[in-house]
Protein backbone atom coordinates (compact mmCIF):
# COMPACT_ATOMS: atom_id res chain seq x y z
CA UNK A 1 0.00 0.00 0.00
CA UNK A 2 1.09 3.78 -0.35
CA UNK A 3 3.79 4.88 2.36
CA UNK A 4 2.38 8.00 3.54
CA UNK A 5 6.02 8.47 5.57
CA UNK A 6 6.96 9.61 1.95
CA UNK A 7 5.85 12.36 0.02
CA UNK A 8 3.01 11.96 -1.98
CA UNK A 9 3.26 11.68 -6.06
CA UNK A 10 0.58 11.58 -8.28
CA UNK A 11 1.64 9.02 -11.47
CA UNK A 12 -0.50 9.86 -14.26
CA UNK A 13 0.10 7.35 -17.12
CA UNK A 14 -1.30 4.52 -19.61
CA UNK A 15 -1.28 1.44 -17.20
CA UNK A 16 -2.38 -2.01 -17.70
CA UNK A 17 -4.90 -3.14 -18.88
CA UNK A 18 -3.91 -0.85 -21.27
CA UNK A 19 -1.56 -2.17 -24.11
CA UNK A 20 1.55 -0.26 -24.41
CA UNK A 21 5.28 0.59 -24.07
CA UNK A 22 4.71 3.42 -21.24
CA UNK A 23 2.00 1.08 -19.26
CA UNK A 24 5.03 -1.98 -19.19
CA UNK A 25 7.20 0.76 -18.11
CA UNK A 26 5.07 1.99 -15.57
CA UNK A 27 4.43 -1.58 -14.33
CA UNK A 28 8.22 -2.00 -14.33
CA UNK A 29 9.43 1.18 -12.47
CA UNK A 30 6.15 2.10 -9.88
CA UNK A 31 7.63 -0.80 -7.06
CA UNK A 32 10.80 0.61 -7.41
CA UNK A 33 9.45 4.27 -7.36
CA UNK A 34 7.67 3.96 -4.45
CA UNK A 35 10.51 3.28 -2.08
CA UNK A 36 10.56 6.96 -2.45
CA UNK A 37 7.04 8.17 -2.56
CA UNK A 38 3.45 7.64 -1.81
CA UNK A 39 2.00 6.91 -5.20
CA UNK A 40 -1.50 7.19 -6.45
CA UNK A 41 -2.08 6.29 -10.00
CA UNK A 42 -4.30 8.73 -12.38
CA UNK A 43 -5.45 7.04 -15.85
CA UNK A 44 -8.13 7.95 -18.08
CA UNK A 45 -10.41 5.58 -16.41
CA UNK A 46 -8.87 4.34 -12.55
CA UNK A 47 -9.28 1.25 -13.68
CA UNK A 48 -6.20 -1.23 -13.53
CA UNK A 49 -7.68 -4.27 -14.54
CA UNK A 50 -5.89 -7.64 -13.00
CA UNK A 51 -2.68 -6.69 -11.79
CA UNK A 52 0.31 -6.32 -9.25
CA UNK A 53 -0.65 -2.78 -9.16
CA UNK A 54 -4.46 -2.84 -8.53
CA UNK A 55 -3.48 -4.39 -5.02
CA UNK A 56 -0.56 -2.22 -4.33
CA UNK A 57 -1.66 0.96 -5.27
CA UNK A 58 -4.95 3.26 -4.87
CA UNK A 59 -5.83 4.21 -8.80
CA UNK A 60 -8.29 6.92 -9.84
CA UNK A 61 -9.95 8.36 -13.01
CA UNK A 62 -8.13 11.77 -14.05
CA UNK A 63 -10.78 14.24 -13.58
CA UNK A 64 -10.85 13.58 -10.01
CA UNK A 65 -6.73 14.86 -9.83
CA UNK A 66 -6.30 17.49 -7.02
CA UNK A 67 -3.13 19.06 -7.33
CA UNK A 68 -2.74 20.42 -4.25
CA UNK A 69 -2.45 17.23 -2.30
CA UNK A 70 0.51 16.57 -4.02
CA UNK A 71 2.30 20.20 -3.30
CA UNK A 72 2.81 20.40 -7.47
CA UNK A 73 4.20 16.57 -7.76
CA UNK A 74 2.43 15.20 -10.50
CA UNK A 75 3.97 12.64 -13.03
CA UNK A 76 2.64 13.04 -16.42
CA UNK A 77 3.95 10.43 -18.23
CA UNK A 78 2.81 11.46 -22.21
CA UNK A 79 4.03 9.81 -25.93
CA UNK A 80 2.45 10.18 -29.42
CA UNK A 81 -0.33 8.27 -29.21
CA UNK A 82 -3.59 10.40 -29.10
CA UNK A 83 -5.48 6.85 -28.21
CA UNK A 84 -3.29 6.35 -24.67
CA UNK A 85 -2.31 10.26 -23.99
CA UNK A 86 -5.33 12.07 -25.19
CA UNK A 87 -6.87 12.84 -22.16
CA UNK A 88 -3.65 12.81 -20.62
CA UNK A 89 -2.09 15.47 -22.44
CA UNK A 90 -5.18 17.70 -21.73
CA UNK A 91 -4.86 17.10 -18.45
CA UNK A 92 -1.28 18.53 -18.48
CA UNK A 93 -2.09 21.60 -19.81
CA UNK A 94 -4.84 22.22 -17.34
CA UNK A 95 -3.33 21.24 -14.37
CA UNK A 96 0.56 21.87 -14.86
CA UNK A 97 2.79 19.26 -13.37
CA UNK A 98 6.21 17.45 -14.71
CA UNK A 99 6.12 15.95 -18.17
CA UNK A 100 7.88 12.76 -18.37
CA UNK A 101 8.19 13.14 -22.25
CA UNK A 102 9.02 9.76 -24.04
CA UNK A 103 9.76 11.12 -26.92
CA UNK A 104 9.74 14.92 -27.98
CA UNK A 105 7.53 14.16 -31.51
CA UNK A 106 3.98 15.10 -30.30
CA UNK A 107 3.05 16.36 -33.66
CA UNK A 108 0.22 13.47 -34.49
CA UNK A 109 -0.84 13.76 -30.99
CA UNK A 110 -1.16 17.62 -30.96
CA UNK A 111 -2.72 17.39 -34.21
CA UNK A 112 -5.16 14.79 -33.57
CA UNK A 113 -6.27 16.76 -30.66
CA UNK A 114 -6.50 20.08 -32.90
CA UNK A 115 -8.66 18.85 -35.75
CA UNK A 116 -10.81 16.69 -33.25
CA UNK A 117 -11.81 20.11 -31.22
CA UNK A 118 -11.47 22.85 -33.52
CA UNK A 119 -10.99 22.05 -37.05
CA UNK A 120 -8.02 23.11 -39.37
CA UNK A 121 -7.97 26.78 -37.65
CA UNK A 122 -6.96 24.84 -34.44
CA UNK A 123 -4.14 23.42 -36.01
CA UNK A 124 -3.31 26.52 -37.86
CA UNK A 125 -2.76 27.58 -34.11
CA UNK A 126 -0.97 24.94 -32.73
CA UNK A 127 1.66 25.30 -35.31
CA UNK A 128 1.20 29.31 -34.95
CA UNK A 129 2.25 29.64 -31.11
CA UNK A 130 5.38 27.14 -31.49
CA UNK A 131 6.58 28.04 -34.73
CA UNK A 132 5.00 31.72 -35.74
CA UNK A 133 3.53 32.84 -39.09
CA UNK A 134 6.05 30.09 -40.49
CA UNK A 135 4.46 27.56 -38.69
CA UNK A 136 0.95 28.67 -39.91
CA UNK A 137 1.98 28.46 -43.56
CA UNK A 138 3.64 25.01 -43.12
CA UNK A 139 0.11 23.80 -41.77
CA UNK A 140 -1.44 24.99 -44.62
CA UNK A 141 0.62 23.08 -46.83
CA UNK A 142 0.80 19.92 -44.63
CA UNK A 143 -3.28 20.26 -44.91
CA UNK A 144 -3.29 21.21 -48.70
CA UNK A 145 -0.49 18.65 -49.43
CA UNK A 146 0.39 16.21 -46.97
CA UNK A 147 3.98 16.45 -45.00
CA UNK A 148 5.84 13.49 -45.08
CA UNK A 149 9.08 13.56 -43.38
CA UNK A 150 8.84 17.69 -43.45
CA UNK A 151 6.62 16.33 -39.99
CA UNK A 152 9.45 15.58 -37.72
CA UNK A 153 10.85 19.12 -38.22
CA UNK A 154 7.77 20.23 -35.98
CA UNK A 155 7.58 17.72 -32.96
CA UNK A 156 5.33 20.04 -31.05
CA UNK A 157 5.84 19.74 -27.83
CA UNK A 158 6.34 23.63 -26.88
CA UNK A 159 2.71 24.50 -25.58
CA UNK A 160 3.06 21.28 -23.37
CA UNK A 161 6.76 22.25 -22.22
CA UNK A 162 5.05 26.01 -21.60
CA UNK A 163 2.51 24.58 -19.82
CA UNK A 164 4.82 22.85 -17.39
CA UNK A 165 6.64 22.86 -14.32
CA UNK A 166 9.46 20.73 -15.74
CA UNK A 167 10.56 18.02 -17.84
CA UNK A 168 12.28 14.25 -17.71
CA UNK A 169 13.27 12.91 -20.32
CA UNK A 170 15.11 9.27 -20.62
CA UNK A 171 18.20 10.49 -23.14
CA UNK A 172 20.44 13.55 -23.64
CA UNK A 173 18.88 13.64 -27.01
CA UNK A 174 15.82 14.68 -26.53
CA UNK A 175 17.21 16.91 -23.99
CA UNK A 176 19.03 18.94 -26.35
CA UNK A 177 16.16 19.16 -28.96
CA UNK A 178 13.86 20.38 -26.30
CA UNK A 179 16.53 23.19 -25.16
CA UNK A 180 17.01 23.94 -28.74
CA UNK A 181 13.58 25.18 -29.01
CA UNK A 182 13.22 26.10 -25.42
CA UNK A 183 16.00 26.91 -23.82
CA UNK A 184 14.99 28.36 -20.16
CA UNK A 185 12.76 25.18 -19.82
CA UNK A 186 14.01 22.58 -16.77
CA UNK A 187 15.03 19.65 -18.59
CA UNK A 188 16.36 16.60 -16.87
CA UNK A 189 17.87 13.46 -18.09
CA UNK A 190 16.91 10.39 -16.11
CA UNK A 191 18.22 6.89 -17.46
CA UNK A 192 15.19 5.09 -18.69
CA UNK A 193 14.61 1.61 -16.29
CA UNK A 194 14.49 -1.76 -17.57
CA UNK A 195 14.06 -4.73 -14.96
CA UNK A 196 17.43 -7.13 -16.08
CA UNK A 197 15.81 -10.51 -14.54
CA UNK A 198 15.72 -12.52 -17.01
CA UNK A 199 18.42 -14.61 -18.06
CA UNK A 200 19.93 -14.58 -21.36
CA UNK A 201 19.67 -17.56 -23.74
CA UNK A 202 22.31 -20.06 -23.79
CA UNK A 203 23.07 -22.19 -26.73
CA UNK A 204 21.22 -25.49 -25.72
CA UNK A 205 17.58 -23.19 -24.10
CA UNK A 206 17.74 -20.88 -27.86
CA UNK A 207 16.90 -24.91 -29.86
CA UNK A 208 14.24 -25.81 -27.21
CA UNK A 209 12.77 -22.11 -27.22
CA UNK A 210 12.35 -22.30 -30.94
CA UNK A 211 10.95 -25.02 -31.01
CA UNK A 212 8.28 -24.10 -28.81
CA UNK A 213 8.21 -21.01 -30.64
CA UNK A 214 7.74 -22.89 -33.91
CA UNK A 215 10.64 -21.72 -35.02
CA UNK A 216 13.73 -24.25 -37.26
CA UNK A 217 16.01 -24.93 -34.34
CA UNK A 218 18.72 -24.79 -36.51
CA UNK A 219 17.71 -21.05 -38.10
CA UNK A 220 19.90 -18.29 -38.28
CA UNK A 221 17.02 -16.29 -36.15
CA UNK A 222 16.82 -12.29 -37.27
CA UNK A 223 14.24 -10.64 -34.70
CA UNK A 224 12.61 -6.74 -34.81
CA UNK A 225 10.59 -6.35 -31.87
CA UNK A 226 7.74 -4.08 -30.65
CA UNK A 227 5.26 -1.68 -32.81
CA UNK A 228 5.68 -1.66 -36.35
CA UNK A 229 5.34 1.60 -37.57
CA UNK A 230 6.93 2.96 -40.73
CA UNK A 231 10.28 5.00 -38.61
CA UNK A 232 11.06 1.33 -37.97
CA UNK A 233 12.53 1.31 -41.31
CA UNK A 234 10.74 -2.12 -42.41
CA UNK A 235 11.13 -1.15 -45.71
CA UNK A 236 15.41 -1.13 -45.65
CA UNK A 237 15.29 -4.49 -43.26
CA UNK A 238 12.67 -6.24 -45.65
CA UNK A 239 15.36 -5.59 -48.65
CA UNK A 240 18.35 -6.32 -46.38
CA UNK A 241 17.11 -9.70 -45.02
CA UNK A 242 16.05 -10.58 -48.59
CA UNK A 243 19.56 -10.36 -49.83
CA UNK A 244 20.48 -11.98 -46.64
CA UNK A 245 18.45 -14.89 -47.56
CA UNK A 246 20.03 -15.32 -51.02
CA UNK A 247 23.31 -16.08 -49.41
CA UNK A 248 21.98 -18.26 -45.86
CA UNK A 249 19.20 -19.78 -47.22
CA UNK A 250 18.40 -20.77 -44.02
CA UNK A 251 17.65 -17.81 -41.73
CA UNK A 252 14.56 -16.51 -40.59
CA UNK A 253 13.09 -13.48 -40.08
CA UNK A 254 10.49 -12.48 -36.87
CA UNK A 255 8.64 -9.87 -36.55
CA UNK A 256 6.75 -9.57 -33.29
CA UNK A 257 4.88 -6.53 -31.96
CA UNK A 258 1.54 -5.10 -33.50
CA UNK A 259 1.90 -4.34 -36.74
CA UNK A 260 -1.15 -1.98 -37.82
CA UNK A 261 0.50 1.00 -37.28
CA UNK A 262 2.54 0.46 -40.54
CA UNK A 263 0.35 0.62 -43.32
CA UNK A 264 2.80 -0.77 -45.99
CA UNK A 265 3.95 -4.38 -44.76
CA UNK A 266 1.14 -6.47 -46.67
CA UNK A 267 2.80 -4.71 -49.95
CA UNK A 268 6.26 -5.01 -48.41
CA UNK A 269 6.02 -8.90 -47.71
CA UNK A 270 5.25 -9.48 -51.52
CA UNK A 271 7.38 -11.69 -53.72
CA UNK A 272 10.96 -12.55 -52.45
CA UNK A 273 10.82 -10.00 -49.34
CA UNK A 274 8.10 -12.46 -47.49
CA UNK A 275 10.34 -15.42 -47.78
CA UNK A 276 11.54 -16.79 -44.10
CA UNK A 277 9.57 -13.73 -42.89
CA UNK A 278 7.14 -14.55 -39.84
CA UNK A 279 4.59 -11.91 -39.01
CA UNK A 280 4.05 -12.69 -35.64
CA UNK A 281 1.81 -9.88 -34.76
CA UNK A 282 1.41 -8.85 -30.64
CA UNK A 283 1.81 -11.38 -27.93
CA UNK A 284 1.90 -11.62 -24.39
CA UNK A 285 5.26 -9.96 -22.79
CA UNK A 286 6.94 -13.32 -21.55
CA UNK A 287 6.05 -14.84 -25.16
CA UNK A 288 7.21 -11.45 -26.70
CA UNK A 289 10.65 -11.83 -24.39
CA UNK A 290 10.78 -15.93 -25.35
CA UNK A 291 11.11 -14.06 -29.35
CA UNK A 292 13.99 -12.26 -28.15
CA UNK A 293 16.08 -14.58 -26.77
CA UNK A 294 15.45 -17.19 -29.35
CA UNK A 295 17.08 -14.60 -31.65
CA UNK A 296 20.37 -14.66 -32.80
CA UNK A 297 20.26 -10.85 -33.99
CA UNK A 298 18.14 -8.32 -33.63
CA UNK A 299 17.22 -5.21 -35.92
CA UNK A 300 16.23 -2.04 -34.12
CA UNK A 301 15.97 0.76 -36.71
CA UNK A 302 14.57 4.28 -36.51
CA UNK A 303 14.33 7.36 -38.83
CA UNK A 304 13.49 9.71 -38.24
CA UNK A 305 14.14 9.33 -34.44
CA UNK A 306 11.19 11.60 -32.26
CA UNK A 307 13.66 11.33 -29.27
CA UNK A 308 12.63 8.23 -27.94
CA UNK A 309 14.45 5.91 -25.62
CA UNK A 310 13.15 2.38 -27.10
CA UNK A 311 11.71 0.14 -24.44
CA UNK A 312 12.10 -2.91 -26.82
CA UNK A 313 16.04 -1.90 -27.12
CA UNK A 314 16.66 -1.40 -23.22
CA UNK A 315 15.58 -4.91 -22.79
CA UNK A 316 17.16 -6.47 -26.00
CA UNK A 317 20.30 -4.81 -24.62
CA UNK A 318 19.32 -6.31 -21.23
CA UNK A 319 19.07 -9.45 -22.37
CA UNK A 320 22.52 -9.60 -23.31
CA UNK A 321 20.81 -9.99 -27.83
CA UNK A 322 23.09 -8.56 -30.24
CA UNK A 323 21.31 -5.62 -31.77
CA UNK A 324 21.73 -3.39 -35.08
CA UNK A 325 20.76 -0.11 -34.16
CA UNK A 326 20.56 3.39 -36.40
CA UNK A 327 23.23 5.68 -35.71
CA UNK A 328 21.00 8.46 -34.34
CA UNK A 329 19.25 10.39 -31.34
CA UNK A 330 18.82 8.73 -28.48
CA UNK A 331 20.16 5.31 -30.41
CA UNK A 332 23.68 6.93 -31.25
CA UNK A 333 24.12 7.10 -27.45
CA UNK A 334 24.30 3.10 -26.61
CA UNK A 335 27.70 2.60 -26.12
CA UNK A 336 29.70 1.01 -29.10
CA UNK A 337 30.89 -1.68 -27.75
CA UNK A 338 27.34 -2.71 -26.73
CA UNK A 339 25.80 -2.38 -30.46
CA UNK A 340 26.42 -2.25 -34.07
CA UNK A 341 25.33 0.75 -35.75
CA UNK A 342 24.68 1.71 -39.34
CA UNK A 343 24.18 4.79 -41.22
CA UNK A 344 20.93 6.40 -41.47
CA UNK A 345 21.05 7.06 -45.27
CA UNK A 346 20.43 6.10 -48.95
CA UNK A 347 22.19 3.26 -48.37
CA UNK A 348 20.78 2.15 -45.09
CA UNK A 349 20.19 -1.37 -46.50
CA UNK A 350 23.44 -2.00 -48.13
CA UNK A 351 25.05 -1.32 -44.59
CA UNK A 352 22.37 -3.27 -42.25
CA UNK A 353 23.30 -6.74 -44.89
CA UNK A 354 27.09 -5.55 -44.37
CA UNK A 355 26.64 -5.76 -40.59
CA UNK A 356 24.12 -8.77 -40.88
CA UNK A 357 26.67 -10.92 -43.07
CA UNK A 358 30.08 -9.63 -40.32
CA UNK A 359 27.41 -11.10 -37.44
CA UNK A 360 26.78 -14.10 -39.21
CA UNK A 361 29.93 -15.17 -39.33
CA UNK A 362 31.27 -14.55 -35.74
CA UNK A 363 29.25 -15.93 -33.59
CA UNK A 364 31.76 -15.06 -30.99
CA UNK A 365 31.98 -11.33 -31.90
CA UNK A 366 27.87 -11.62 -31.24
CA UNK A 367 28.66 -13.12 -27.68
CA UNK A 368 30.77 -10.28 -27.19
CA UNK A 369 28.43 -7.58 -27.72
CA UNK A 370 25.74 -9.12 -26.25
CA UNK A 371 27.72 -9.89 -22.49
CA UNK A 372 28.72 -6.08 -22.92
CA UNK A 373 25.23 -4.59 -23.51
CA UNK A 374 24.29 -6.82 -20.82
CA UNK A 375 26.68 -5.15 -18.44
CA UNK A 376 25.52 -1.80 -19.96
CA UNK A 377 22.16 -1.79 -18.99
CA UNK A 378 22.96 -3.52 -15.55
CA UNK A 379 24.89 -0.55 -14.37
CA UNK A 380 23.44 2.46 -16.31
CA UNK A 381 19.79 1.00 -16.93
CA UNK A 382 19.02 -0.31 -12.86
CA UNK A 383 15.39 -0.20 -11.56
CA UNK A 384 16.47 1.09 -8.41
CA UNK A 385 18.95 3.61 -9.63
CA UNK A 386 16.11 5.35 -11.99
CA UNK A 387 13.54 5.37 -9.49
CA UNK A 388 16.71 7.22 -7.57
CA UNK A 389 17.16 10.10 -10.33
CA UNK A 390 13.40 10.30 -10.19
CA UNK A 391 13.45 10.95 -6.41
CA UNK A 392 16.27 13.70 -7.06
CA UNK A 393 14.53 15.22 -10.20
CA UNK A 394 11.27 16.00 -8.86
CA UNK A 395 12.07 18.15 -5.92
CA UNK A 396 14.13 20.03 -7.97
CA UNK A 397 12.33 20.81 -10.40
CA UNK A 398 9.47 21.94 -8.02
CA UNK A 399 11.95 23.88 -6.02
CA UNK A 400 13.21 25.72 -9.57
CA UNK A 401 11.56 29.13 -9.76
CA UNK A 402 8.00 29.23 -11.29
CA UNK A 403 7.87 30.75 -14.76
CA UNK A 404 5.09 32.18 -16.44
CA UNK A 405 3.68 31.15 -19.26
CA UNK A 406 5.37 32.57 -22.33
CA UNK A 407 3.80 34.28 -24.67
CA UNK A 408 4.09 32.47 -28.27
CA UNK A 409 7.85 32.05 -29.08
CA UNK A 410 8.44 34.07 -32.99
CA UNK A 411 5.31 34.90 -33.18
CA UNK A 412 5.45 38.76 -33.60
CA UNK A 413 8.51 37.96 -36.02
CA UNK A 414 8.55 38.19 -39.84
CA UNK A 415 8.28 34.78 -41.64
CA UNK A 416 11.97 34.87 -42.46
CA UNK A 417 13.28 35.41 -39.00
CA UNK A 418 10.41 32.66 -37.91
CA UNK A 419 12.67 30.23 -41.10
CA UNK A 420 15.76 30.93 -40.05
CA UNK A 421 14.86 30.15 -36.30
CA UNK A 422 12.65 26.51 -37.39
CA UNK A 423 15.92 25.76 -39.35
CA UNK A 424 17.94 25.77 -36.66
CA UNK A 425 15.93 23.23 -34.84
CA UNK A 426 15.36 21.05 -37.97
CA UNK A 427 18.96 21.07 -37.90
CA UNK A 428 18.82 19.90 -34.57
CA UNK A 429 16.28 16.80 -35.09
CA UNK A 430 18.60 15.45 -37.93
CA UNK A 431 21.41 15.33 -35.98
CA UNK A 432 23.21 18.55 -36.64
CA UNK A 433 24.79 19.86 -33.38
CA UNK A 434 26.86 22.87 -32.61
CA UNK A 435 30.29 20.64 -32.81
CA UNK A 436 29.20 20.62 -36.95
CA UNK A 437 31.07 23.83 -37.78
CA UNK A 438 31.64 23.13 -41.50
CA UNK A 439 27.55 22.23 -41.31
CA UNK A 440 26.65 25.01 -39.52
CA UNK A 441 28.94 27.00 -41.45
CA UNK A 442 27.81 26.70 -44.54
CA UNK A 443 23.88 27.12 -43.43
CA UNK A 444 24.84 30.39 -41.92
CA UNK A 445 26.28 31.32 -45.15
CA UNK A 446 23.45 30.51 -46.80
CA UNK A 447 21.13 32.40 -44.37
CA UNK A 448 22.88 34.95 -44.60
CA UNK A 449 23.00 35.60 -48.93
CA UNK A 450 18.72 35.09 -48.42
CA UNK A 451 18.83 37.49 -45.77
CA UNK A 452 17.40 35.67 -43.24
CA UNK A 453 20.37 35.73 -40.32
Amino acid sequence: MTNRRHPRLAYCSPLPPRRSGIADYGVQLLPALARHFAIELFTDDGRLGDTDLAGEFPAFPLDRLDPERFDGAVLYHVGNDVRMHGELYRKALEVPGIVVLHEYMLHHLVRHLALASGGPEAYLDEMGYAYGRGGRTTAKRFLEIGAGRDLWAYPLFERLIDCSRGVIVHNESARRRILASRPDASVVVVPHAVRVDTPAAAEGDRGRLRGSLGLPEDALVVGSFGFMTDSKRLDVCLRAFAALRRRRPHAVYVLVGDASGHRDLESLLRGSRGQGVHVVGRVELERFLDYMRASDIAVNLRDPSGGETSGTLMRLLGLGQTVIVSDTGSFAEVPDHCCVKIACDSRADVGLLAALLALCDDPALRRQLGDNARRHVTERHDLDASARAYAAAVPSILGAPAKSRPEPRRGGQGIGAALAADIGAALHTLGVDDRDDETLGDVAETLVDLGLA
